[in-house]
């Protein structure tokens, strides 16, 4: 394909975290309850992060099970939405015998994102519902960042004693995103600054991105220690698009609100592309990067003697950057609460006076 770039991926590091909170069970006596006394308990989740948006959803699932037991947590019960300062009545006979896994889900309100479902045909979670057949699905065509959970496993007499519960959320999605710099005659390790005065960034000319993706998971559920564990892959490949704003023909950063800022190298005219916010996968996401721009050799004649070229006077191009290698043995990795850092070194200046047929070498890794 006509400037398409040849990309090789390499260097791999893997970190996720999780906001999981762990309790162990007391040993000393709890006081004697009458059959059918309930005690009121406080659920209350905290992000660990300030939202980007301004509006959230809240809703909590509640599994149990007998606390001698080495059998799956099922489902107790249930709150959607979920008010502040929310209460829930628990039997105290209850609290006594189980324990407890607690999963908070937000999520932009009133347009929800992610919604809770059930493995198999029925679309929604109800009481007795194992935890493995759990699913957090994707609801709109796109995500925001505003995706949360947070798990809170807690005994029965430790809710007893404190009569509160709170879940700490951290983001479900995690996003790809590519760091472009100028490396001149160096590697990819040594980002430099650009050489020309004129030129704003390694994106100048460049008038729209095209970011198509496909692979990337529709519905999780969570395996061991209660991570993420991406389930279905969506059927369809689906689509990002970001405009910078041209200052003439020069494209500065950053421009947070177009998904474009600053690269992390730090170097003059180095920029990061946010690609879309993602459902964990292992590995199975693929991207097209198109780069719509201005070629620099004017059509128009000259024929406003005078008068600066404007966009008319040129031609309209493009080039393309798999993410990664068609040739690769497997896709981008997404992480929930993560990066997916991928780093991109050019010898010139512009991404547009890359040689046609040129190399480019990068760098995958996993950053918060």
């Amino acid at each position: 394909m006509k400037n398409k770039f040849t990309i090789s991926t390499f260097g791999l590091a893997v970190l996720l975290l999780l906001g999981t909170v762990a309790c162990t069970r007391h040993q000393d006596a709890v006081p004697e309850t009458v059959p059918g006394d309930r005690t009121a308990v406080s659920v209350t989740p905290v992000l660990a992060a300030a939202p980007a948006g301004t509006g959230l959803s809240y809703s909590l699932y509640i599994f149990s099970k007998p606390s001698e037991s080495t059998g799956k947590y099922t489902l107790y019960d249930s709150i959607s939405p979920l008010q502040d300062g929310a209460l829930f009545g628990f039997p105290n006979s209850d609290l006594n015998a189980n324990v407890y896994r607690f999963l908070f889900v937000a999520t932009p309100a009133p347009a929800a994102e992610i919604r809770v479902v059930q493995s198999g045909d029925a679309p929604r979670p109800v009481k007795g519902m194992s935890w493995q057949d759990l699913r957090i699905g994707q609801s709109a065509p796109a995500l925001s960042g505003d995706n949360y959970y947070g798990i809170t496993e807690i005994t029965g007499t430790d809710i007893l004693r404190s009569t509160q519960v709170r879940g700490t959320l951290t983001r479900l999605v995690g996003q790809p995103v590519l760091d472009l710099y100028r490396i001149g005659d160096g590697d990819i390790s040594t980002p430099e600054n650009l050489d020309s005065a004129n030129v704003l960034s390694v994106l100048d000319r460049v008038y729209q991105i095209d970011i198509a993706y496909s692979g990337q998971t529709s519905q999780i559920g969570f395996g061991t220690g209660n991570a993420p564990e991406p389930g279905t892959v969506a059927p369809a490949e689906a689509s990002k698009i970001i405009s910078p704003v041209l200052t003439g023909f020069g494209v500065a950063v950053p421009q947070i609100d177009k998904g474009l800022e600053a690269a992390a190298a730090g170097t003059t005219g180095s920029v990061r592309i946010m690609g879309p916010y993602l459902l964990p996968s292992p590995g199975n996401v693929q991207m097209t990067l198109t780069f719509h721009y201005y070629d620099t050799t004017p059509i128009c004649g000259n024929n406003h003697p005078g008068e600066p070229h404007d966009y008319d006077c040129y031609d309209r191009r493009t080039l393309t950057l798999d993410l990664p290698a068609e040739t690769a043995p497997a896709g981008l990795p997404i992480a929930a609460d993560h990066f997916t850092l991928n780093k991109g070194g050019i010898r010139c200046d512009r991404i547009i006076d890359l040689p046609q047929g040129a190399g480019m070498s990068i760098v995958t890794e996993w950053n918060q």
